[in-house]
């Protein structure tokens, strides 16, 4: 069954601590308060901390962005998220991120527990993990009158302050991370999208309560009208195309819903370069669309020819039209315009191109010698 990955991601389970003591968690636009860490149980990010002294991250991070996450091995969302986590934290280490995987003594948590939990994950959870045997920590990051939910995460600006709190699963915290990595970041762009959202979630529910019954027609309806409060939305255009390709299965309706899409929003970057990496991303062979798909890349091309994102795609495009050569020369060009966070994945995808051009003598040689 069918199901948004935005709502799975609101209805990720927290878990509750009691925190009767609670002081309060720090909201966004405060100064980070000290961090207390009394034993690193993995990779140590400081290198010259001092057990149980309290951590100025404004001071020790050196205007870098600080991640921390406060978690327990007890915590079934918490364990879901160390994949996550992994990925996240080799992506960004090396470009200005300094995470923290932090949990303490809630629910007689030990620390020796604690070590063989990170001990039995070994490379599937490489990032620096650290215990408060205090909870000083947590009471003061993330607990309010309610208590503490698991997992939680707090964002800090280069410049000490609290950006962002809230799961750590939710997209929003990954987008704020790279904008702040890259000196971009806009409060009032995200108040903007935090509305958006709250606009958004009861229309998910009506598509999840559709989708729980398999009511397809009222699941495309559902997902026109996210599209109307939020045009580049990738869910409802990635799951509209599973629908009438796996679900409703008409083709004819498949390409007029496209197609009119291309013709409503081909003025709107974000949502012509979505629909264009969901068409080229379609697994089956058969289903793809590829005419359509180098409508939507060129539309996002024409409004943003500096976008290594829009960029790149439309090489994707031009490398399954079999374009080779075309989709090098873009690929290259993505590479120059991409930013800190992108250059990585933009070299690596020109250098699978540029393997497979030079695979092409040997493939002729097989093809002239009849195998």
């Amino acid at each position: 069954m069918v199901r948004m990955r935005i709502a799975v991601v609101g209805l990720l389970a927290g878990v509750a601590v009691g925190a009767p003591d609670a002081m309060g968690a720090v909201k966004p636009g405060e100064k980070a308060p000290p961090l207390m860490v009394t034993d690193w149980i993995k990779l140590n990010p400081f290198g010259d901390w001092v057990k149980s002294k309290p951590l100025d991250l404004a001071k020790s991070a050196k205007g870098r962005v600080v991640l921390i996450e406060f978690w327990a091995t007890w915590c079934a969302p918490c364990v879901q998220l160390i994949p996550h986590n992994n990925e996240l934290y080799h992506r960004y280490k090396d470009k200005g991120l300094v995470f923290v995987s932090l949990t303490d003594t809630s629910r007689g948590q030990q620390l020796s527990t604690v070590k063989r939990f990170v001990d039995s994950r070994g490379a599937q959870m490489d990032y620096p993990v650290a215990f408060d045997e205090t909870q000083q920590s947590i009471l003061t990051y993330a607990a309010d009158e309610g208590g503490v939910g698991l997992p939680h995460a707090v964002l800090i600006g280069k410049d000490g302050t609290v950006v962002w709190a809230g799961h750590p699963a939710m997209p929003a915290m990954e987008s704020i991370l790279k904008d702040l990595l890259l000196d971009r970041y806009d409060p009032a762009t995200i108040q903007k999208k935090a509305q958006r959202e709250a606009r958004l979630e009861p229309v998910i529910r009506d598509f999840n309560q559709a989708a729980s019954v398999g009511d397809w027609g009222k699941c495309v309806q559902v997902a026109e009208k996210m599209l109307e409060i939020d045009p580049g939305n990738r869910d409802a255009i990635d799951l509209s195309v599973q629908i009438y390709l796996n679900e409703i299965r008409d083709r004819d309706r498949f390409r007029a819903w496209v197609s009119g899409l291309i013709d409503r929003f081909g003025d709107h970057p974000d949502t012509m370069l979505t629909l264009a990496q969901v068409l080229v991303s379609i697994d089956a062979l058969e289903q793809r669309e590829p005419d359509l798909a180098l409508q939507a890349a060129q539309a996002a091309y024409a409004k943003r020819p500096q976008d290594a994102g829009v960029v790149q795609t439309l090489a994707a495009v031009a490398y399954q039209l079999g374009d080779l050569e075309r989709a090098i020369a873009l690929q290259r060009e993505a590479v120059r315009v991409a930013d800190i966070l992108a250059v990585d994945g933009a070299r690596d995808r020109l250098a699978y191109l540029q393997k497979c051009r030079s695979l092409r003598p040997r493939l002729r040689q097989t093809i002239d010698s009849g195998g």
